[in-house]
């Protein structure tokens, strides 16, 4: 009970970590529960698993965890209880899910993972379509986002091999080498198949190369298995240069190394290969007892005979017969010499219908291939419509929003020029209102001046009368007055400026009264200034230098020269100029 307890508690824990942790970190997270843990599960505690992960994520409606919990099952069901049909329903669920989700990554994973089952259940065209659709959305978000990018570069091209096109597993292999590949064993898958694809092009040095590297690698990691393997395919190439002397060491170490991982194929292939040295360096006996224990040791199974099946038996007869023929048997080395003919000619025929269904199986995966990147080219033009429309809105936006901006900047502008126009005109107002003011004051302090001068002259001439009828000499006192007098009077030059303040006061009324009245004397024109003044006639006597009855002259020859009846007076006539 204590255990039960402790496991559920243990589950309960990488629940909330599974849930809690997001973005792509979720999805390695969730590879790594099913990869780790529950793959190793037997069905009963697997399927637990599966389902309490999926309450939980339904619980906190995590689509993503949703998805896993769907294609995982499926996974687990097709490989571990060997149910194809339902664990790829499951498996398609998932990629649904993730799809309805809008989670492109989490479904290329997921298409990626199918398509590979469909290589494992020899399915070619189907896993390479599956796929290439996963790995242009791989390419879309760059691999630098895909966990063990190296390994799924592999793992495609591996496809590619199997349908024996080198050239394009060839090409991601080398995407593959770019990049991080966090477990040995599939970099030396990486580093092998890539000599693979350079021997099947016939390009020994390369393949040599590159199977050296993967042998290094399997040394380095003291993986038995595959020091073997890596071995025996630079052996090999030794062997097809008819290098003996080079190939033998190499077939040695295949030979032990599988003896050690009991792996009856590549011992049987190993012994077939020292065997052929042996021949070579005459050798019979020992030859031929390898090739003995080579046959006793492989035999493919009836069903599953495949071209590679073929060929290695074609080589067990073909070195017998040498075997044979050079120990002075004819007739055993007939014998397998026939045996190696009828393999070489079923070889043929299987090899012709091999490449047939592969050539086949390309041209369907191609197929697939081709839609995928015609619905790509779809989406892509759609969204790069999608895109022009939202930019041509921004556009239209950002012309507008500049076109108010520079509205707004120009009101602005012209809101501030207004205002310091106005501010101009209002201090221009404010000093005419203030030279106005200041010559108003002026003209009136001229004329109270003036008015008090002309009652200050009354009484001077008054006394200056008296002054003259008496015979007391006062000639001091009648300078003194006589200047006094003269003082009132306007020269011209004071003419000009009393004109002048006037003007300020009375702006235009010359101008004014030379239009309408032409005629007028320059005698006439002061007299209507004064008359504009409302000053009175003896004012205007003392200011023009003349008597009263001057002026009342004038006023009397000016109101016949410009018209005025008997009604109007002239000041009436001069208010309104």
């Amino acid at each position: 009970m204590l255990i039960v307890t402790s496991q559920a508690f243990t589950q309960t824990r990488q629940y909330d970590t599974l849930l809690q942790t997001k973005g792509n970190a979720q999805l390695d997270k969730l590879y790594d529960w099913y990869s780790q843990h529950v793959r190793q599960y037997d069905s009963t505690n697997a399927f637990r698993a599966f389902d309490g992960l999926q309450r939980e994520a339904e619980k906190a409606k995590d689509g993503i965890c949703l998805a896993a919990v769907a294609f995982y099952r499926g996974q687990y069901i097709a490989i571990k209880l060997n149910h194809e049909a339902l664990g790829i329903d499951y498996m398609q669920q998932g990629i649904q899910l993730a799809e309805q989700n809008k989670q492109e990554l989490q479904a290329a994973e997921y298409w990626h993972h199918l398509g590979y089952y469909h290589f494992i259940k020899k399915q070619y065209a189907v896993a390479l379509s599956f796929m290439l659709k996963a790995n242009y959305i791989f390419q879309h978000y760059g691999y630098g986002q895909i966990k063990e990018q190296g390994y799924h570069l592999y793992r495609l091209a591996f496809v590619y091999y199997h349908l024996r096109n080198y050239h394009e597993a060839l090409k991601h292999l080398q995407t593959a080498l770019k990049y991080p590949i966090h477990t040995s064993v599939a970099e030396i898958y990486v580093l092998n198949t890539t000599g693979l694809c350079y021997r099947e092009l016939f390009q020994t040095d390369s393949a040599r190369h590159y199977f050296l590297l993967a042998n290094a690698k399997a040394v380095s990691t003291r993986d038995t298995a595959w020091m073997g393997i890596t071995a025996g395919n630079i052996g090999n190439l030794h062997l097809n240069e008819h290098d003996y002397k080079a190939a033998s060491p190499f077939l040695d170490d295949y030979y032990r190394y599988s003896l050690v991982s009991k792996d009856k194929v590549c011992i049987s292939e190993a012994l077939m290969g020292l065997a052929d040295i042996d021949v070579s360096y005459g050798r019979y006996n020992e030859a031929l007892q390898r090739l003995q224990e080579a046959d006793a040791t492989y035999h493919a199974k009836p069903g599953d005979i495949q071209v590679e099946d073929y060929v290695r038996q074609g080589y067990l007869y073909n070195t017998f017969s040498r075997a044979w023929e050079g120990k002075g048997n004819a007739e055993q080395s007939l014998h397998y010499r026939k045996l190696a003919d009828e393999v070489r000619d079923s070889i043929d025929r299987r090899a012709r219908l091999s490449n047939d269904i592969a050539i086949q199986q390309l041209l369907e995966a191609e197929q697939h291939a081709s839609e995928i990147k015609l619905l790509e080219k779809e989406k892509h033009n759609a969204l790069q419509k999608q895109y022009f429309l939202i930019a041509a809105a921004a556009l239209v936006a950002i012309i507008f929003w500049l076109a108010y901006n520079r509205q707004l900047i120009k009101r602005k502008k012209d809101r501030a020029l207004l205002e310091k126009k106005e501010a101009i005109l209002q201090s221009e107002k404010a000093k005419i209102e203030a030279d106005l003011q200041h010559a108003t004051a002026m003209l009136n302090s001229y004329i109270e001046n003036l008015q008090q001068k002309t009652a200050l002259l009354d009484k001077v001439q008054t006394e200056i009368q008296l002054l003259q009828h008496q015979a007391i000499n006062h000639d001091e006192e009648l300078v003194f007055l006589q200047r006094l007098n003269d003082s009132t009077i306007l020269t011209e030059e004071q003419w000009q400026g009393f004109r002048e303040l006037f003007e300020k006061v009375h702006a235009g009324f010359f101008i004014k009264l030379k239009a309408t009245y032409p005629q007028l004397t320059p005698a006439e024109t002061r007299l209507c200034a004064l008359t504009k003044l409302q000053l009175g006639t003896k004012e205007m006597a003392s200011m023009l230098g003349v008597n009263a009855d001057t002026i009342k002259k004038t006023r009397q020859r000016l109101r016949k020269k410009i018209g005025i009846s008997e009604e109007t007076s002239l000041e009436e006539v001069m208010d309104v100029l």
